[in-house]
């Protein structure tokens, strides 16, 4: 939405757009994977300091995924001791995010922009049905490779662009959102790794979700789901999501390398809790103040 804006504005700037991408994605995971070093380096052994290595050097250049298709099963027995097997989806995300930005540009051309709907579902499609071809052929494909994951990056893309039609109802609204949620918790509780083949197809259910809670809340709608969704935990959780995602794996893979092989109830509480915090204190204190200075407007993304 805010190429969308900037492109109607002809205010158009790759540089502008990398500053927001830069200043939202770098920092914070910086501090991770210095940090998350520094332990490795101390708690394990050698030949896993240097598979960490490897991991590392392709995931700070955004290329997580490519190496991790190359050496690791995400749902194998041990995939715990890639400390940073994670780091996958950010690199995917930042893929898109070369590109993207430039399609958009080609497509806000006078000639173009009539298509840019028919392009914009073209592509969705098409990554859609390689995505679910290649999920049933070459799993591990499907779940790292980039072109396979396009599609869900462009639901939100078709939400950003206004290419879905605002709904005018009330009604329509809630039966939306309270289908969205039911999707997402769907899939998170019905999910497995053994009978569900993901992503592909089976992804449809929580990205589609997610599409429809967001339309559903288009224009400042208020539905009964979003006034839950809008309690101060939930919100709380939505602030520090990215620097939480960046902590989570790291922490729990170290705890079951080095004293939690199989960590009981108890542990597991103190390791989400010990999640939560390292992801509290990078938003607070990395995370947010990089976002919210810097030569690019502070709404950044």
């Amino acid at each position: 939405s805010i190429l969308a804006a900037d492109l109607a504005r002809q205010d158009f700037s790759l540089l502008r757009f990398y500053d927001r991408r830069v200043r939202r994605i770098v920092p914070a995971y910086a501090v991770m994977a210095v940090i998350t070093m520094l332990a490795a380096l101390v708690l394990l052994p050698p030949d896993m300091v240097t598979r960490f290595g490897g991991a590392l050097s392709a995931a700070s250049v955004f290329q997580a995924n490519w190496h991790f298709l190359a050496t690791a099963n995400y749902f194998a027995p041990g995939a715990e001791e890639h400390l940073i097997l994670h780091t996958w989806s950010l690199a995917v995300e930042e893929q898109f995010y070369l590109v993207w930005p430039l399609a958009l540009l080609v497509l806000a051309h006078p000639r173009l922009k009539r298509v840019r709907p028919v392009a914009i579902f073209v592509l969705l499609a098409v990554s859609l049905v390689v995505a679910s071809r290649t999920a049933v052929l070459w799993p591990e494909r499907a779940f790292y490779r980039s072109f396979p994951r396009v599609w869900e990056l462009l639901m939100g893309a078709v939400l950003a662009l206004g290419l879905l039609p605002r709904l005018s109802s009330q009604r329509m609204a809630e039966g939306l959102a309270a289908l969205g949620l039911a999707l997402i918790l769907g899939a998170a509780f019905f999910y497995d790794t053994h009978t569900t083949i993901f992503p592909g197809a089976a992804a449809l259910l929580p990205t589609g979700g997610a599409l429809l809670l967001i339309w559903a809340g288009e224009d400042g709608r208020i539905t009964r789901v979003g006034q839950f969704l809008s309690w101060p935990v939930w919100v709380g959780i939505g602030l520090i999501s990215y620097s939480l995602y960046l902590w989570h794996w790291p922490i729990f893979a170290l705890a079951k390398l080095t004293v939690l092989p199989s960590p009981g109830p108890v542990a597991l509480v103190g390791l989400i809790a010990a999640a939560f915090g390292a992801g509290w204190l990078s938003w607070r204190y990395v995370e947010g103040p990089f976002r919210r200075y810097g030569p690019a407007s502070p709404s950044a993304e």
